[in-house]
C-alpha cells in the first residue's frame, strides 16, 4: 500500500485534469472523512494526548518539552489515520465513483464539475 503526498501522484486521478486533482481529492477525502473515522480520530488523539501528558509527568519534563511531546504524539495520531484509514479510503471511493462525473469528451476534470 503506498502512500502519496501529492494529488497529482495518486494513480486514480491520472485521468482528471492537473488543475482539478487537488479538486477531486477533496471531495474524496471529504467523503470518507465521516462517521466512525471521525469519532475514532477524536478517541485517539484524547488517549495520545493523556498518555502524552503521563509520559510529561513521569519524566518530569519541562513545559516546553511537554509540549512538544503531545504534539508528536499527536502528529503521529494524525498521520497514521491518514495512512491507514483515510488515503486508502478515498482512492477506493475515487476507483468506484469517478467515472460517474464524466464529461462526455471522456474527462472528469472539468473545473467545477465536482458535485458536492
Amino acid at each position: 500500500m503506498g502512500y502519496y503526498w501529492r494529488a497529482r501522484n495518486i494513480p486514480e486521478l491520472q485521468e482528471v485534469q492537473p488543475a482539478d486533482r487537488h479538486e477531486w481529492w477533496q471531495v474524496a477525502r471529504g467523503r470518507v472523512w465521516r462517521g466512525w473515522i471521525q469519532w475514532t480520530c477524536v478517541a485517539a488523539g484524547a488517549l495520545a494526548y493523556v498518555g502524552a501528558r503521563q509520559l510529561d509527568d513521569t519524566l518530569h519534563l519541562n513545559p516546553f518539552a511537554g509540549l512538544l511531546v503531545v504534539l508528536v504524539a499527536a502528529g503521529l495520531v494524525g498521520g497514521s489515520f491518514e495512512f491507514f484509514c483515510v488515503q486508502p479510503r478515498a482512492r477506493r471511493w475515487l476507483r468506484e465513483h469517478l467515472h460517474e462525473f464524466r464529461t462526455d469528451d471522456g474527462d472528469a476534470g472539468a473545473t467545477g464539475a465536482v458535485r458536492r
